[in-house]
């Protein structure tokens, strides 16, 4: 075999598969509190879990405060196609995993001339990964939302201003990451063996502003407003083999960019009444999801030199060629999610009890050609409780507050037609049901 040749086979054989393709607050909210509240917490929320529904709530907080929460979701879903595709087809549908993972969040104010400033932050880890990335190809029927979305770390340190007692001010950040990074590696095609490799990765900050407002009360009612930054995971991985003893080089290409989060803009209000006993709020959150970028992946191959050009193969393999590049064009919509919750305190506040539902309509335009990114209108009904029970020994100075919340998310069943009669995936039907729990506890210091 000669050395270019051999060269690019090993090429082949070396380049990376697929990897794996909005976040765990934006499909089921932060803690316990807010999750039963169908996340309706733009103008209502006092807690560290502002970080994320509004910074400016923090400036509510006049002493420290921490919480705790395990979560973890089950994807009840299915994709019924019309003409079953064989068991070893890579086009048949996948279905989503099922993930689990520790929120954790605290704020404090900084005392004394500035105790009107309020720091805090909360994040989400996952239970067995620091970040999944999961990219599968756009014909492969797969739910847009739920493959990898929840299944990512989230940090969001925030600070907040309690300018006077009606008016709070709050910023913050959401911090991700991106990979990126080239490998360089000489090999000998003739021996079978590489002589020299070198990757020079790193897994990168990604930064997104947040911000927020509150005015209240007034009369018991209060009303916010907040906006957050796209978030996404790029990738950007070069990899560059050159062949030890000839004049030929193959660069493999990989970007992606993955689990996008899109701008966002919510208002809220909420209302507190009957000697501070109900709390009832509602929010519109607006997201412009017709700004996502193409989640596919990108793969490109570049020979180059002597030896290749003197067989033919420096620009015969070139992938893709002119005019052949993939380009899948989402069609995103940008939609308005109404969301409303109501919390009931009883009992000398020893008892919490809270509910709430929203309506998100689906981004995704009807897959009719090409590609088959699904996802369907959900309606969520959401509920929680909070205890907070006797501490007889003193154990602790103030009483530690025990959450529970849980969440059912109905995937509205959708019909997908296909133009052409051909279609290798041919028309189906999906839906299902999405179930969320969290349990975990707060306290005040």
């Amino acid at each position: 075999m000669r050395p270019a040749t051999a060269l690019l086979v090993t090429a082949v054989l070396l380049s990376p598969g697929p990897s794996r393709a909005g976040g765990q607050y934006e499909l089921f909210g932060v803690n316990p509190r807010g999750k039963g509240m169908a996340g309706a917490m733009t103008a209502h929320v006092d807690d560290a879990s502002a970080t994320y529904y509004n910074p400016a709530g923090l400036a509510e907080l006049t002493a420290a405060y921490g919480f705790v929460a395990l979560a973890g979701n089950l994807d009840v879903v299915y994709v019924d196609l019309v003409h079953r595709l064989p068991l070893q087809d890579w086009r048949r549908p996948n279905s989503p995993e099922n993930y689990a993972g520790l929120t954790l969040g605290g704020a404090v104010p900084l005392g004394g001339k500035f105790n009107r400033i309020i720091i805090g932050a909360s994040a989400y880890a996952p239970r067995k990964h620091v970040l999944t990335v999961r990219t599968l190809d756009p014909a492969q029927p797969h739910f847009y939302f739920y493959e990898a979305q929840p299944d990512r770390y989230e940090l969001l340190p925030a600070v907040a201003l309690r300018v006077t007692d009606y008016v709070k001010l709050g910023a913050g950040l959401r911090m991700g990451g991106g990979i990126r990074g080239p490998t360089q590696s000489e090999m000998d095609p003739l021996l079978g063996r590489t002589t020299r490799a070198q990757f020079d990765g790193e897994l990168y900050y990604v930064f997104a502003p947040t911000g927020g407002a509150t005015l209240g009360p007034f009369w018991g009612f209060r009303v916010g407003a907040t906006v957050r930054g796209p978030v996404q995971v790029p990738i950007d991985i070069p990899n560059t083999i050159h062949a030890a003893g000839a004049d030929a080089d193959v660069t493999l290409l990989f970007r992606a960019n993955t689990n996008y989060t899109p701008p966002t803009g919510s208002v809220g209000v909420a209302w507190t009444g009957f000697m501070d006993k109900l709390t009832v709020a509602a929010d519109l959150q607006y997201s412009w999801w017709s700004l996502a970028p193409d989640p596919s992946v990108r793969f490109v191959v570049d020979a180059a030199g002597a030896d290749l050009g003197t067989v033919g193969l420096d620009d015969a393999v070139d992938t893709p060629q002119p005019g052949q590049e993939r380009k899948v064009h989402l069609g995103f919509r940008s939609i308005l999610v109404p969301r409303a919750g109501f919390e009931w305190r009883a009992f000398d506040d020893f008892l919490r009890v809270r509910g709430g539902s929203y309506l998100r309509p689906t981004p995704v335009p009807d897959q009719t050609t090409g590609s088959n990114y699904l996802d369907n209108h959900a309606w969520a009904v959401t509920g929680s409780l909070g205890v907070r029970p006797s501490d007889p020994v003193g154990l602790v100075a103030r009483p530690v507050t025990l959450e529970a919340s849980l969440q059912v998310v109905t995937l509205v069943e959708r019909r997908v037609r296909k133009r052409d009669s051909d279609d290798a995936v041919g028309n189906y039907r999906f839906g299902g049901q999405v179930y969320e729990a969290s349990v975990g506890f707060h306290y005040n210091f």
